[in-house]
């Protein structure tokens, strides 16, 4: 005679609870990716004036960008280029429309040294 005790079946509800709790958090987490990682409109503008300037001033291609703003109006467009030099562009945008860009870090013009005495 065998002294096993009677065993219970067991039950999947809580793998089926943990699962569905899971799949929960990764919906949630990826609709508030999607509603939160795009641009604003004013950056959008700022952006696209950026490029129009960096594309007539001959600069290397663009491999990754970030843009930061607007504060004051003023939105900030930093970019790595492909040949890993860094720059970027400022812009005023006011009302959705961009004011004249100016580029700024490596990508930059540089003063003309001034002439020694």
């Amino acid at each position: 005679m065998s002294a096993s005790p009677d065993q219970t079946p067991r039950s999947w509800a809580p793998m089926v609870g943990a699962g569905a709790v899971a799949a929960v958090i990764i919906v949630a987490a990826v609709i508030w990716w999607m509603v939160g990682a795009g641009v604003s409109e004013d950056q959008q503008v700022g952006i696209t004036a950026c490029e129009e300037l960096a594309v007539a001033e001959g600069l290397p291609p663009i491999a990754r960008g970030d843009v930061k703003g607007p504060e004051d109006g003023l939105v900030d467009v930093s970019w790595e280029f492909s040949d890993g030099t860094f720059g970027g562009c400022q812009v005023e945008v006011i009302d959705g429309v961009a004011g004249a860009p100016v580029l700024v870090g490596d990508v930059a013009a540089s003063p003309s040294p001034s002439p020694s005495a």
